[in-house]
């Protein structure tokens, strides 16, 4: 593609050993820069005048897609490129985007993104991942935090599969991350989606132990959540408490309890223990089916189950931690829906 087609529109707050090398990597096959910095103390801004067209000031109130969306807005050429400052494109990738000419009908690209930890490559299921970085105006971004281009699928491709956009960083760096969502949710109205895995809900934090696509926050739900008391507006937890133990679980719904605000909302689904054993019984549960719901499918080292509730257990928990009144939603029978809204705080 030529680069007169094409602008670079990065956010960055606090990249100063970063921007440089990769501004000065990129210019040759972009048309423009645009750099939007969202509140740096450091010398990031210093760094990206020293290659980019355009260095702009926005701080962050509200979502990441608006901050997206003002670099977008401000440049001028009909192809955006997104790139973060810890990503690197490979030689294939810059050789891709140099010659590529996208067809009649195609409003974006999925690129291929490569995510190492300290030298190592993550699990299959996490080291490689797909985003659109590569779209046509006057298409914008959607999300607040995992935010993401509202691109039609119809008019979206796949970049080559070797064309890698190299995602390489450090636990010190991943903890910083973490500590950078934290802060941001802490300051305004947030959703937590806690032990999301792959089922990602737009607009929530969608938090999980695992770097898989979606996931905003990553964290072990064994630890403390890193949000101050009182400062959550809902939380949503779908099949996840049975996957820590017994002496873990009470421990886990405390600690969600915690940073519930007054009046917040708490919904957990989970199996339901009463239910599985009745419809072994039954026979409505085969065997098979029974030892995976109690056990879990046991398809990798996340997917085993250590622990079962029922409805009198959760409830008593929701009632302990703040919740006087628990209802129950309507879901598939072996299942359970415990809803309840925190009124007083342990």
């Amino acid at each position: 593609m030529e680069a007169s087609q094409v602008s670079l529109c990065m956010i960055v707050k606090n990249e100063e050993e970063l921007i440089g090398p990769l501004l000065k990597r990129v210019r040759p096959l972009v048309g423009e820069i645009i750099v939007v910095d969202t509140g740096s103390s450091d010398a990031t801004a210093v760094q990206a005048r020293k290659h980019a067209d355009l260095v702009l000031y926005y701080p962050l109130t509200s979502d990441f897609s608006a901050a997206r969306n003002y670099s977008i807005t401000m440049s001028n050429l009909p192809w955006t490129l997104v790139l973060d400052a810890d990503e690197m494109p490979s030689d294939t990738l810059l050789s891709w985007l140099a010659t590529t000419k996208p067809a009649q009908g195609v409003g974006g690209y999925l690129i291929r993104r490569e995510n190492m930890l300290d030298g190592e490559l993550l699990s299959e299921d996490r080291g490689y991942e797909w985003h659109v970085r590569l779209f046509k105006k006057p298409y914008l971004y959607g999300g607040v935090l995992h935010e993401h281009p509202d691109i039609p699928t119809k008019e979206i491709r796949n970049a080559p599969g070797d064309a890698l956009l190299l995602h390489h960083k450090s636990s010190q760096r991943q903890e910083k991350q973490n500590i950078l969502y934290a802060g941001f949710v802490n300051d305004h109205s947030v959703r937590l989606n806690l032990g999301c895995g792959g089922r990602t809900i737009r607009g929530w934090v969608n938090v999980d132990a695992r770097e898989v696509p979606g996931v905003d926050l990553i964290h072990d739900l064994r630890e403390p959540l890193p949000f101050r008391d009182q400062s959550v507006d809902e939380i949503w937890s779908d099949q996840v408490l049975e996957h820590f133990s017994y002496h873990a679980v009470s421990k886990i719904i405390g600690d969600w309890m915690r940073v519930l605000k007054i009046g917040g909302k708490i919904t957990i689904s989970t199996p339901d223990l009463d239910e599985m054993i009745k419809g072994y019984l039954d026979r409505r549960l085969d065997y098979l089916r029974f030892i995976q719901l109690m056990y879990g499918g046991q398809a990798n080292d996340f997917d085993y189950h250590t622990h079962t509730v029922n409805p009198s257990w959760i409830t008593g928990q929701l009632r302990y931690y703040g919740c006087d009144t628990v209802k129950f939603l309507p879901t598939i029978w072996w299942n359970l829906a415990a809803q309840g809204t925190k009124v007083r705080h342990v």
